[in-house]
């Protein structure tokens, strides 16, 4: 990415950031559950379009997508650049 000067979404940042606090992964442990996929998502998107604060929840549980989007925003505008 730096020698292309490309933008990077550190969403591996989110999903550590996260631990095993909410289930991350499917039961195989290599595919995301819901919950993996929209932190992935979100991380994109806020590295893409900047920060935001109003997020569909996409079913996920309220409190639970929460942390999510905080962990997408600590990975996007907090990590320092690798």
């Amino acid at each position: 990415a730096k020698e292309m000067d490309v933008a990077v979404a550190y969403s591996g940042l989110a999903f550590y950031d996260i631990g095993e606090e909410i289930e991350l992964y499917n039961a195989d442990k290599t595919h995301p559950s819901k919950e993996g996929s929209y932190l992935a998502a979100l991380t994109l998107f806020l590295r893409i379009f900047g920060d935001r604060d109003a997020f569909s929840t996409c079913g996920i549980d309220e409190a639970a997508a929460l942390k999510l989007q905080a962990a997408a925003k600590k990975a996007v505008f907090n990590t320092p650049v690798l």
